[in-house]
């Protein structure tokens, strides 16, 4: 199954990043960058300390002009399904703020 996959992943990753330094692993919501992507890019680089300017900005906005309107896929699960991701996945789901229920 992708959601035992997703699992084994999302743990290898919280296990291995616990004993880095702040500053060499980053965290976003997804939700933060398709809201707002060019401030979480800023948060980002000041996150590593990275330079961040102008002649960037303007290409990730050039970019995201062009990519202006794009739809998501839908998924549609069953029942089953979403009981499935909830059971499998509602630790990384509750450590990472989401709720693991699906009404």
């Amino acid at each position: 199954h992708v959601v035992t996959v997703f699992d084994r992943i999302l743990s290898a990753i919280r296990k291995d990043t616990k004993s880095l330094p702040e500053n060499k692993f980053y965290e976003m919501r997804f939700e933060s960058l398709e809201s707002d992507p060019v401030n979480e890019v800023i948060n980002l680089y000041k996150a590593f300390n990275l330079i961040y300017n102008s002649e960037f900005e303007a290409k990730m906005k050039s970019f995201l002009s062009e990519v202006d309107g794009f739809q998501k896929n839908i998924f549609h699960l069953t029942m089953n399904e979403k009981s499935l991701i909830s059971q499998r996945l509602r630790h990384h789901m509750e450590y990472y703020g989401y709720s693991a229920n699906f009404n």
